[in-house]
């Protein structure tokens, strides 16, 4: 993990996301926001880069759009 001030402000904003997410897709039973919420709170241990964060969070989103618009 790194401890620069960038990955850190970056992994509190991308994980934060990801908790909200995680909150939403249990309460209404949504799996897909549920396993992005997952992935968006575990991804800033996993990608310590500030760029690497918010490109692989931005890819989890739009997944998760995608798959919530074909139903």
């Amino acid at each position: 993990m790194d401890l620069e001030p960038a990955s850190l402000i970056t992994g509190l904003f991308v994980s934060s996301i990801g908790v909200g997410l995680f909150v939403y897709g249990k309460k209404q039973g949504r799996m897909p926001q549920l396993v992005a919420g997952l992935l968006l709170s575990v991804l800033p241990v996993l990608a310590p880069a500030p760029l690497l964060q918010i490109g692989l969070s931005a890819g989890t989103l739009f997944a998760t759009w995608l798959v919530c618009r074909r139903g």
